[in-house]
């Protein structure tokens, strides 16, 4: 409803109400009452909606007529405005991007807007228009300022682009320094190298730098992480070892400074090399020597990949990774051991219920045996070469048994299925029978 419309609402209300109370009086008073005040209500209604009439012409007269477009498009200037502002503060709150000459111009554009009539409230983000200062300035002028600031987003999209591509850059220069340094991070660089540049879009150049920001702090972490293992070993071999800055370093990324975190870390790895360079290499020896002996004893695949692992790691950084290495090998020892326990133990199961003569086959006794590796000291060179020692052993006492066991019990089987008569003949004629007797493999 327009202000017209109200305006002769209220008039026709006024006049209802008027008749009402003079028809009130008329029945319930004196007519002559009645007549009078029905005739000057009528008047003065007539004369007050004169005058708000005569007010509205007037006001009409002195209104721009491109007053409501002007205004609206300020308005909505406005919001775009603070729309593209808000963004820029948020890539700068995260990402510590600020770029001064698009902060410029936006500063030029608020300025041309408040100069416009327009009025821009950052707490509430909202935008009021003046409407005395809107009368004085063209549609032009405040179109221009529209152009203005779509050639301002159009600046900044392509400059943060050309920032992005740096930043892509920028941080595959800190990893590689890191991985040269003597870090583990080739999955992180090949996560980098994966990313896909994005195009010259606001939101996609900030999803990318989401992306490459994520994969850069945690690098960063994974590296403080490494290098706060390796100083545990360094402070048990040296107790005067100063620990790592992981502190440090994880308040430096949060800072967004990445280039203080990574002198920080190179300081550290080369400081924790010198001092675990001498147990690295005996341990690294030792490692070596522990699984050849396995080898010779027992031909797996996962020895073979564990040596290579070990022939890799060629300098102290990796002393951490050498030691996870020795535990993985002890742990397959174990494994090997159980597996060949718990087999002999079945198969000597299965053979004792065909109730064999003991002249046949007697019972390793090994099946009661505990065969158990010490983990505990495989992480020192001693310990890691005497627990393949004790797998040696472990393996040649296993090993003939199974072997017997399993010859027993396919013998056996292979008597309850197959060769029960021919066995019968041949004991009947030479009190005894072999394998070969029985072509049994």
């Amino acid at each position: 409803m327009n202000k017209d419309v109200q305006n002769i609402a209220i008039a026709a209300i006024s006049v209802l109400l008027i008749f009402i109370i003079s028809g009130a009086l008329f029945l319930y008073a004196d007519s002559d009452i009645a007549l009078a005040f029905a005739i000057i209500g009528v008047l003065a209604a007539i004369i007050i909606a004169s005058v708000w009439y005569i007010k509205s012409v007037k006001q009409r007269r002195l209104e721009d007529p491109a007053a409501r477009v002007k205004i609206r498009e300020l308005r909505d200037i406005g919001r775009d405005f603070l729309h593209l502002r808000s963004r820029m503060h948020a890539i700068e709150d995260v990402h510590a991007i600020t770029i001064q000459q698009s902060a410029g111009e936006m500063e030029a554009i608020e300025s041309s807007i408040e100069s416009s009539g327009g009025s821009i409230d950052p707490d509430s983000q909202t935008v009021e228009c003046d409407q005395e200062v809107i009368k004085g300035v063209t549609l032009f002028a405040i179109r221009s300022i529209g152009q203005n600031l779509g050639q301002a987003r159009l600046d900044f999209v392509d400059r943060l682009h050309g920032m992005a591509v740096g930043r892509t850059d920028d941080a595959r220069t800190k990893l590689e320094t890191l991985e040269a340094a003597g870090y583990d991070l080739a999955s992180y660089l090949s996560e980098m190298d994966s990313l896909t540049l994005p195009d010259k879009d606001l939101e996609e150049i900030v999803d990318y730098l989401d992306l490459l920001k994520t994969v850069t702090e945690n690098a960063l972490r994974k590296c403080a992480d490494g290098a706060e293992k390796l100083a545990a070993h360094a402070g048990d071999l040296q107790p005067g070892v100063q620990g790592t800055r992981g502190m440090q370093v994880e308040e430096q990324i949060k800072a967004k400074d990445y280039e203080e975190a990574v002198s920080a870390l190179e300081e550290d790895i080369a400081a924790l090399k010198t001092a675990t360079k001498e147990e690295f290499e005996a341990y690294r020896d030792s490692l070596l020597e522990a699984l050849n002996i396995a080898i010779g004893v027992a031909e797996h695949e996962r020895f073979a990949e564990l040596k290579e692992e070990v022939l890799d790691a060629s300098s102290p950084e990796k002393l951490v990774r050498l030691k996870e290495n020795g535990d993985t090998f002890v742990e397959q020892c174990q494994s090997i051991v159980d597996q060949m326990h718990s087999e002999i133990s079945i198969t000597e199961s299965r053979i004792m219920e065909f109730m064999p003569p003991d002249y046949f086959w007697n019972e390793s006794g090994l099946a009661e045996k505990e065969f158990t590796l010490n983990r505990a000291d495989a992480r020192g060179g001693d310990g890691v070469r005497h627990a393949a020692e004790s797998f040696a052993a472990m393996v040649g006492e296993l090993a003939p048994a199974l072997n017997t066991g399993r010859k027993a019990y396919k013998m056996l089987s292979s008597y309850h299925r197959t060769v029960e008569r021919q066995i019968q003949k041949i004991l009947m004629a030479h009190d005894t029978a072999s394998t070969d007797d029985l072509k049994v493999a």
